[in-house]
């Protein structure tokens, strides 16, 4: 299974292609392949965030 970053509600797969493996105790297989974030992705997610920000707030 692969797990990419959200970023501005779409799942991306990191920009340097960096990622994280976890493998089952049990089998010893993978069982995650988890984006390793790089920076220019998490500015990428701070300008999302700050983006939606206002109408995110304005909702009731």
């Amino acid at each position: 299974m692969d797990i990419g970053l959200l970023i501005d509600g779409d799942e991306k797969a990191a920009t340097g292609k960096a990622s994280y493996e976890r493998m089952d105790p049990f089998t010893g297989k993978l069982a995650t392949r988890a984006a390793a974030a790089s920076v220019a992705d998490a500015n990428a997610a701070v300008e999302a965030a700050a983006a939606a920000f206002s109408a995110w707030s304005d909702r009731k």
